[in-house]
């Protein structure tokens, strides 16, 4: 079960370390929990291309560009050799330029062509490390809290506005150089207009260590919205009440892929780099391509310990 090149428990730390290095558009699974009193601080920058809206019939059309521009800060600490939190807090900025803009009655806009940004969401989760080797399962508890109160009308709008409470598991297995991981979640939002979207999330990462340093590793994500408008061509159908909360409350569902490096610049320090696209979905702004590179910083581990390369989430 271990790798030729190094131990099982140092391919686990290292899955564990980089889980911090690659959050927004990547794989979210953390199979592993933090060893106690060791972590992770994750700098990560993302930039995001969206061409075609996808209608609740399938219908894929270009009706404008969105840019998304990404940073966010990531902190992962083992409280116990059971218990790990993470916490996450992103700037976020987005830019439409299309002939069909979201206005409000008003005249307000936040697709005039220029880039409109803050802060977002704050994330906060607890992993419960219910059991390690050979496969690790790992149930969560997660809560998503808008950091203000942001535009959520606007093809440039930088996220959804709202709170949400989640849970599930994780799961992962490490077979000598190659490894799995990945995450179901259940995701309850609070009400808006009288109604509230529930959503499950499935995740999947698949890994190789080419090296004690060098990492590759391919990824799928999923979504499936159990309830929410069906968003039509032009948005017909939508009542005046619905119409400014139609991405907050849309059916969305999705699949995306991608595949990403990483490599170890120290034994406490990585880079990692990863691209996505968007292969299926209905109800969403798909991602042409969403590119993202990462740093993350390990800590608190034992004088001597040598800390291989972590796993990208």
């Amino acid at each position: 079960m271990s790798s030729p090149r190094f131990g099982r428990r140092g391919a686990v730390t290292w899955v564990v370390a980089a889980a911090a290095a690659l959050t927004a558009g990547t794989l979210d699974a953390q199979a592993w929990v933090a060893p106690h009193k060791e972590g992770t601080v994750a700098l990560l920058y993302q930039h995001t291309k969206v061409r075609d809206h996808v209608f609740s019939d399938g219908q894929s059309l270009d009706v404008g560009h969105i840019l998304t521009q990404a940073m966010s800060l990531d902190f992962d600490y083992g409280v116990t050799d059971r218990l790990s939190l993470s916490a996450s807090v992103p700037f976020v900025t987005a830019r439409y330029r299309g002939p069909v803009p979201h206005v409000h009655p008003g005249g307000a806009t936040v697709d005039d062509g220029r880039y409109h940004g803050g802060l977002q969401d704050f994330h906060l989760d607890a992993r419960y490390g219910a059991l390690d080797l050979p496969v690790a399962i790992t149930p969560f508890v997660a809560i998503t809290l808008p950091m203000r109160s942001y535009e959520s009308f606007g093809h440039a709008s930088i996220g959804v506005d709202l709170r949400e409470a989640q849970a599930g598991v994780n799961f992962g297995a490490i077979r000598s150089t190659l490894y799995v991981q990945g995450r179901y979640a259940y995701g309850v939002s609070e009400r808006v207009i009288g109604r509230r979207r529930t959503r499950s999330n499935l995740d999947a990462e698949l890994g190789w260590f080419a090296t004690p340093r060098v990492r590759v590793f391919a990824f799928g994500l999923g979504q499936l919205t159990h309830d929410g408008l069906e968003i039509r061509t032009g948005l017909r159908g939508l009542t005046t009440e619905e119409l400014p909360h139609h991405d907050r409350l849309a059916r969305a569902n999705l699949i995306d892929i991608g595949a990403g490096l990483a490599l170890a610049i120290t034994s406490s320090t990585e880079i990692t780099a990863s691209a996505l696209t968007n292969v299926a979905g209905v109800n969403i702004h798909a991602a042409h391509y969403a590119l993202t590179v990462g740093a993350s910083w390990s800590f608190g581990a034992p004088p001597g310990h040598q800390a291989p390369l972590p796993s990208a989430r």
